[in-house]
């Protein structure tokens, strides 16, 4: 789940663009990957992946409001398919998660690339998607 060089320009892009619209409280952000579980691997692995990931930025000093889903087809798809959905309360959140994820902490590795390393192994993430989310009907 590595981030290549342009998925980076494009966030950095995406930052700028969102950061320069008026702030609105209700609007989160979701994250969107989508992934295909590994021969043999299950959903309650990649789910306890994730928990990591979850725990681990939550207590972050930018943490605290960072949810996590694991959504899966019921009927309709492939049933390999898994959609992982990350939910941050602004763009702030994000971009200090992103950049905590993959800093170095002293060690060799950051915990992103200990974290992508345990992804890659359960399942093979194809995509990542960005949206800003609101509620729909009655304010």
């Amino acid at each position: 789940m590595n981030l290549s060089n342009s998925d980076w320009r494009l966030a950095g892009v995406i930052t700028m663009l969102m950061a320069s619209f008026p702030a609105n409280a209700d609007p989160r952000l979701e994250q969107v990957w989508t992934c295909t579980l590994n021969d043999g691997k299950t959903l309650e692995e990649f789910s306890a992946i994730h928990g990591q990931w979850l725990e681990w930025a939550n207590k972050q000093d930018y943490g605290g409001d960072i949810r996590g889903r694991v959504a899966t087809p019921l009927v309709g798809a492939e049933f390999s398919l898994v959609l992982l959905i990350d939910s941050y309360p602004d763009l702030v959140t994000y971009a200090a998660d992103i950049a905590a994820y993959y800093a170095a902490d002293g060690s060799e590795i950051s915990f992103g690339t200990k974290l992508d390393a345990e992804y890659d192994a359960v399942a093979n993430c194809t995509s990542s998607v960005l949206y800003e989310a609101t509620d729909s009907g009655n304010n």
